[in-house]
């Protein structure tokens, strides 16, 4: 499971690194392939990144590089799914991205502006100051409206009326509540939906289970913390919302295929 931070951001010129393990992660990518080739695998599909259209999806659902060129310009911006949510984006299309579709611009004429966009909202972000980040939330929250709208109505199948709602909430409530130390059942009610309702609509959208999408969440909040804090291990498995040591460390190695102790010693290493 990648190690996502809130906002993150990355860039490839020249020779890539590619990324060839499935990984997974609770934020929107958007992402602009300036030049070079890139093919994504993800539910199954192998879907070509186009060069210069900016593309949207989600990072919760295994995905991978599957084909890519021998040089490559690439820019991808990771927003925060609970940013995502206060979109309030049309219906259609925030399901086709929890479904694990790749959306692109159709529109050849925005190349450039999309361009001077990324590389202005990556020097905004980077600079720390809450003014500019303001900015680029707002101006993000514009480009992917106009972005859903520019999607043909054929292409985008709405779910029936409180489908999608349910779903973001679900999302929502699981993103706030994950280190809170609270059963999925309890989440669930969170999102004001009934327990079995959540977890047959989740499986069913997302391929996996609200217990696995929950370790998830707990395993990517404690990384970063052995990453990034001195905090003992058992501090951080409280507050990732573990209930105890021993589940911490037979989900952590389920998930990652290590011990939190040698994750942080890599991690120091590195």
């Amino acid at each position: 499971m990648e190690i996502i931070a809130p906002w993150s951001q990355f860039s490839q010129r020249g020779s890539p690194t590619p990324l060839r393990e499935f990984h997974r992660h609770n934020d929107m990518e958007l992402t602009l392939l300036r030049s070079g080739r890139l093919t994504c695998e993800m539910n199954g599909r192998r879907v070509p990144i186009p060069p210069g259209r900016l593309c949207l999806l989600w990072g919760g659902i295994p995905h991978r590089w599957a084909e890519w060129s021998p040089a490559i310009n690439l820019q991808v911006l990771c927003l925060p799914m609970s940013f995502f949510l206060r979109l309030k984006l049309p219906s259609a299309f925030v399901h086709a991205l929890l479904t694990g579709h790749v959306i692109g611009e159709r529109d050849g004429a925005r190349e450039v502006v999309d361009d001077h966009l990324m590389r202005e909202w990556a020097e905004n972000i980077a600079s720390g100051k809450p003014e500019l980040r303001k900015v680029v939330e707002m101006e993000i929250e514009g480009r992917l409206h106009r972005h859903a709208l520019a999607q043909p109505r054929k292409g985008l199948h709405p779910r029936k009326r409180g489908g999608e709602d349910a779903l973001a909430r679900l999302l929502g409530a699981f993103c706030e509540g994950a280190t809170d130390g609270c059963p999925v059942e309890e989440l669930c009610r969170r999102a004001h939906l009934h327990p079995k309702y959540a977890m047959k609509l989740f499986r069913r959208e997302c391929g996996m289970t609200l217990l696995q999408y929950l370790h998830q969440l707990r395993v990517s909040h404690a990384q970063r913390l052995l990453m990034t804090t001195g905090e003992q291990i058992i501090d951080i498995a409280l507050a990732a919302g573990f209930g105890s040591a021993a589940s911490f460390y037979e989900i952590f190695k389920k998930e990652t295929g290590s011990k939190p102790s040698a994750f942080r010693n890599a991690g120091a290493g590195e």
